[in-house]
């Protein structure tokens, strides 16, 4: 058998990076139940406009994701991606919105996992 990837460099990734000038991994470990222990990569790219943050699942909870991004650059001009709120009730998926634009102020959003029947404000 022969490997998927010869000659590949892989490198576990286990605290946030900046891998090239203004691209960061942001590293976080899930401790919610049901995901618990699970790891995730974000990637934040400093741009003039401010930081576009591009998310996998939000596991960890984007809350999170947020707070270490915004110790990069407190100011998010696109948040993207996976905000993992599919079994979120209502009223959750409303708070964590009007923390996004409250706290962190973030420009845009282009969530994914949030149900049709959900939507967040502009």
């Amino acid at each position: 058998m022969g490997e998927a990837w010869p000659g590949a460099n892989f490198q576990l990734i286990d605290k946030n990076i900046e891998i090239v000038p203004g691209m960061y991994l942001i590293a976080l470990v899930s401790d919610q139940p049901g995901t618990l222990e699970l790891r995730e990569l974000s990637l934040a790219i400093r741009t003039p406009d401010g930081l576009l943050l591009v998310v996998g699942c939000s596991h960890p909870g984007v809350e999170h994701i947020m707070q270490e991004a915004s110790a990069i650059d407190p100011h998010i001009n696109l948040l993207l991606g996976g905000l993992h709120q599919i079994q979120a009730t209502d009223p959750e998926v409303e708070r964590i919105a009007r923390v996004l634009h409250d706290q962190y102020k973030v420009d845009r959003i282009a969530p994914g996992h949030v149900p049709a029947s959900q939507s967040l404000p502009p």
